[in-house]
């Protein structure tokens, strides 16, 4: 049987060149007002519609006819199109969204107030971040949300490993994107962990959205497992050598000591759909202890700079590790 350590040692060595490039825009509110609850969805709607009215020269509707879709940035940052020559396809593989956006509240707001949107890039797509950034600053000159709540970037800043931010310019963010790699600051695997579900998880097993009661731990790191190999593969177009069925394996022989989970409903209302569509997930916290949790420990590591599961590009899916 392989060891723990050998199996962290592999985990490591596969995503130590993992990179990602963080920023935070923060926007001071023009006018108070009221906002929904939460503003993924929001957000992201702005990001569609500023990102393809920046880049597209054609003015199709539909991207896939296009003459200019293998050059067009849009299909691949905003409908996650497969990259051209990307390892591990297949004729039902689909690519992960290269990018993550976390949402401060919504809600009520006065003027002067401030909203806070981390944006997320993965791998060779950290030099889009000024392309994104200027697509958010426009978009919220334009307004938020359906009462199109006024505001306007007041600040940009890069975020550092441990969550310090220092401010640059949009200038700056083209030239040289800050580039980080989550597994260089790699701390030892506590005995036992605590793993708090700070946003809703929605993870699909076998057709289902997994309720508090269902979460193993095994179908949570499988579902990171993949995302963060896809991410891998995709971006930065390195393939991923690792015994799967093993590590898979190894991590369904795990169990949570305890679990404190609820189920937080969400929507969003989809324009392209013309109805509300449910967006809830697993919030609260996971409690693991097992000296077998070592070999994965890297991999649990990682995840808190990925997200996980259904609407990542909303907000959805972060959590945060915590010795316990």
């Amino acid at each position: 049987m392989v060891s723990s350590e050998k199996i962290a040692t592999e985990l490591s060595r596969a995503f130590l060149g993992f990179r990602l490039t963080r920023v935070v825009l923060a926007f001071r509110v023009l006018h108070g007002g009221q906002l929904p609850p939460w503003l993924g969805s929001a957000w992201r709607g702005m990001l569609g519609h500023g990102l393809k009215s920046a880049v597209c020269t054609t003015g199709l509707d539909d991207c896939r006819p296009c003459p200019l879709i293998d050059d067009c940035p849009y299909p691949v940052l905003f409908e996650a199109r497969v990259p051209l020559n990307a390892p591990m396809l297949g004729s039902n593989t689909k690519a992960p969204g290269p990018y993550t956006l976390l949402a401060s509240p919504g809600g009520r707001v006065a003027s002067d107030d401030e909203l806070t949107l981390r944006l997320t890039l993965f791998g060779e797509h950290g030099r889009d971040a000024a392309l994104l950034a200027r697509v958010f600053a426009l978009g919220a000159d334009s307004g938020l949300g359906e009462r199109r709540l006024g505001l306007t970037l007041q600040r940009l800043a890069e975020v550092d490993l441990d969550g310090g931010e220092r401010e640059l310019g949009l200038a700056q963010l083209h030239q040289a994107p800050p580039s980080l790699a989550p597994l260089a600051a790699l701390p030892p695997c506590p005995p036992s962990l605590a793993i708090h579900l700070l946003t809703p998880l929605r993870l699909r097993v076998r057709n289902r959205y997994v309720g508090p009661d269902c979460l193993c731990f095994g179908d949570f790191l499988s579902h990171l497992l993949r995302r963060c190999s896809l991410l891998l593969q995709f971006y930065q177009q390195t393939p991923v050598e690792l015994p799967f069925r093993e590590l898979v394996d190894l991590a369904h022989k795990l169990q949570f000591s305890h679990t404190e989970l609820r189920w937080e409903d969400m929507a969003r209302h989809s324009s392209r759909q013309e109805r509300v569509v449910p967006m809830g997930g697993l919030v609260g916290t996971m409690y693991l202890e097992d000296e077998r949790l070592q070999a994965l420990w890297p991999l649990l590591w990682l995840g808190q700079w990925t997200q996980l599961g259904k609407g990542v590009s909303m907000g959805l899916g972060e959590y945060r590790l915590e010795a316990a």
